[in-house]
């Protein structure tokens, strides 16, 4: 093998996960330049999270740039309307490039286990990138998506996404 260049065993940056065991980093996803910043962006989210309040599922999107030292936070929060069962909020993610036309990427939050009328057929989070998406939370998503009424379909379980 030819030389090139040796990978730094030094991380860049290291995230860790709000709740114990909620398992961060079972949703990692390059998602585009969802900030407007120029740079592209990724993002991270766990399985689930359960346990009492206020354990609410979460997704961090890591900013692009030189160092990517800067995380911004999307939450579920069980105490606000739409967030039927939050636990599961950021178990999947994906870029999906620019669906309302202002030149930024949006992003795609699922939740799988998220549940209405005692069934988990899940919901998909739509959130328009930009500057504000930092802190916003599922109710401030600007579309969502139910799954089938069918019981534990779990919409949302895998999605993809693209320019």
């Amino acid at each position: 093998m030819g030389g090139g260049v040796t990978p730094s065993t030094n991380p860049i940056l290291t995230l860790y996960g709000y709740w114990d065991n909620d398992m961060l980093g079972t949703a990692v996803a390059g998602v585009g330049d969802v900030t407007g910043d120029g740079w592209p962006d990724a993002a991270a989210g766990p399985y689930a999270v359960m346990g009492p309040p206020p354990l609410d599922g979460y997704v961090f999107i890591l900013l692009g740039g030189p160092t990517w030292g800067t995380v911004w936070t999307l939450t579920a929060n069980r105490f606000l309307p739409q967030c039927d069962y939050p636990w599961g909020f950021g178990q999947t993610l994906a870029g999906i490039g620019d669906v309302n036309g202002d030149g930024i990427g949006d992003l795609l939050v699922g939740n799988p286990i998220d549940s209405q009328f005692t069934t988990t057929h899940g919901r998909v989070y739509l959130f328009f990138g930009g500057s504000t998406l930092d802190g916003r939370g599922c109710k401030d998503a600007d579309l969502s998506f139910w799954g089938s009424l069918a019981s534990s379909s779990r919409f949302g379980q895998s999605m993809a996404g693209g320019e």
